[in-house]
């Protein structure tokens, strides 16, 4: 499968062609950030002599921030909520298990059940921010202070109800709900 690195004419496009596979341009600041951290790691992998390079690290360090920020993925462990800023390393658990890079856009895509043969079109902006549209329950409202725990809860339950009933996920109101996560096995396990 061949990769495309900009959005080719009618002409040229390809079911053998993997779009959206780019990545976000980073400083040599966030290369040393990320050639530091380990798979499964976060900032607190970073040397001193570079978060003392940072203002935003010197402050993550004074607080204890959270442990997703600038995290590296692992292999052997579950991905993090693809949010719209998957572009920036020290906005969540999104740099690449293996490279020192972040993930790219059809890695992202990947992770959140999007088939290869989905395509984002627009800006790079817009394309990051069509990432997140995925969601069916956005978690992040409790952080916001928009809902407490117990009314998020509250939307988390109803909202398995409607989808056991028989409400569309987003994912297949979008075309591809034949890919979600399926959270059980059909038939015997053994």
């Amino acid at each position: 499968m061949g990769i495309v690195s900009s959005e080719p004419s009618d002409e040229q496009i390809s079911e053998d062609l993997l779009y959206n596979h780019v990545c976000a341009k980073l400083s040599e600041l966030d290369m040393q950030v990320i050639r530091s951290v380990r798979p499964g790691g976060n900032w607190k992998d970073i040397p001193s002599s570079i978060i003392q390079k940072s203002a935003r690290l010197r402050q993550i360090q004074a607080s204890g921030g959270r442990t997703t920020y600038y995290g590296r993925l692992s292999k052997n462990l579950p991905s993090y909520t693809i949010n719209t800023y998957f572009n920036r390393p020290g906005n969540g658990t999104f740099i690449h298990p293996e490279q020192d890079r972040l993930i790219s856009m059809r890695e992202a895509a990947r992770l959140q059940s999007f088939p290869d043969s989905y395509r984002f079109l627009g800006s790079t902006t817009s394309m990051y921010k069509q990432m997140a549209k995925d969601m069916d329950i956005n978690c992040g409202a409790i952080i916001d202070g928009d809902m407490t725990i117990s009314e998020m809860g509250e939307l988390i339950f109803h909202t398995i109800l409607e989808t056991a009933s028989g409400k569309k996920t987003k994912s297949e109101v979008l075309g591809f709900g034949n890919h979600e996560f399926v959270p059980w096995h059909i038939g015997a396990v053994m």
